[in-house]
């Protein structure tokens, strides 16, 4: 399809020329662009989403977002939108509502994040530990940075997200989507566990406003050099950019570092590391020597990390055939969560947490 009109919305709404609009792969939700600004090439992104804007929220995510950027940190800047535009002059807003995508629409431009993916960087089974072990104090750095914004009820009710690491059980419901009995089960029983170590113990986890998503296609690298080499905050933070904050919340400091381990360590097993396992170790190290976790935090680390990955396979039986055809990363990470799953369930808990515990005695 032409999306050149999308170049024409982008002006009305931003007053800004751009160019080469091109659309990237995305989920069932949103569209995402990346464009080119005609006045001085600087490339931006253009998201719209299939559902009104949430003001408030959006409001709050822009000023930490902000905060970050002024702070060092490389993560995509918010464009000031013209508010005096009706939504029936935005031509991508009623390709959606006609296309039955969404009743409504909302948008944002952002700028650009350099850098390569780290889930498209090829590393050596040298070299990854020790970006692992960086990106672990990386990730640290910014949840320390938001701990200003530490009013839960300015995020107002936040939704039954099975992506939000508490609300993991909602799979349950979808659990037929799985074919194979063997994974089935395996998937059950780690649920039940999460049930039973993990919810119990919500209420002494401490929480704060997170990213909610670092995988690795979600952070780029600058300098694989230096990623692996950074041994100064200042070097961290420009070693590694960030972006997609839009599943960002009020949520668990644990949850946030469980999600991007499971990532890294799916992107080991890819690598052809030998030990991937060692890799979620490594993050832990870093995360910890930066923003050092309680024991109960510990405790549900496993568990919190399995029920990542549970999440991510069932859900990725569930995108709607239509959002498949122009994305090749959408089973870019569940395709191996299969496997790691199954290896996570044969190792079991005390081989898996002794492999990530030791290497908190680790030095880098």
């Amino acid at each position: 399809m032409n999306w050149s009109f999308v170049e024409k919305d982008i002006y009305k709404l931003y007053g800004k020329k751009v160019e080469k609009v091109e659309k990237l792969g995305g989920y069932g939700d949103k569209f995402n662009f990346t464009a080119i600004s005609s006045e001085d090439g600087v490339k931006l992104v253009f998201k719209v989403k299939f559902c009104k804007a949430d003001t408030n929220r959006d409001q709050l995510l822009n000023q930490a977002i902000t905060q970050l950027h002024n702070h060092g940190f490389i993560v995509p800047l918010p464009r000031p939108r013209n508010e005096n535009v009706l939504d029936e002059d935005i031509e991508i807003f009623r390709y959606v509502i006609m296309n039955n995508l969404g009743c409504e629409a909302s948008d944002e431009l952002l700028s650009y994040v350099p850098g390569g993916l780290l889930g498209l960087t090829n590393t050596t089974e040298e070299e990854l530990p020790q970006i692992a072990f960086n990106l672990g104090k990386y990730i640290a750095l910014i949840d320390l940075e938001l701990q200003n914004f530490n009013d839960q009820t300015k995020f107002g009710k936040q939704p039954e997200n099975p992506f939000f690491v508490h609300h993991s059980l909602v799979v349950r419901d979808q659990l037929s989507l799985i074919n194979d009995a063997e994974d089935r089960h395996i998937i059950e029983s780690f649920l039940k566990g999460f049930e039973k170590n993990v919810m119990p113990k919500l209420p002494v986890l401490r929480k704060g406003l997170i990213h909610g998503d670092f995988n690795d296609l979600n952070i780029t690298i600058l300098s694989k050099q230096l990623a692996a080499d950074a041994n100064q905050i200042d070097q961290i933070k420009t070693a590694f950019g960030a972006f997609d904050f839009e599943d960002s919340h009020f949520g668990f400091y644990v949850f946030e570092l469980a999600i991007c381990m499971v990532y890294l360590i799916i992107k080991a097993l890819r690598d052809g590391n030998e030990n991937p396992w060692t890799c979620g170790g490594r993050i832990l190290t870093g995360y910890n020597q930066v923003f050092p976790l309680t024991k109960e935090e510990l405790d549900v680390l496993y568990w919190a990390v399995a029920s990542r990955f549970c999440v991510s396979i069932v859900m990725s039986k569930s995108h709607p055939v239509e959002t498949c055809a122009d994305n090749d990363l959408l089973y870019f990470h569940s395709e191996l969560c299969g496997p790691a799953l199954r290896d996570m369930y044969s190792r079991g808990e005390k081989e898996i947490t002794t492999n990530w515990f030791d290497a908190l005695l680790d030095q880098p």
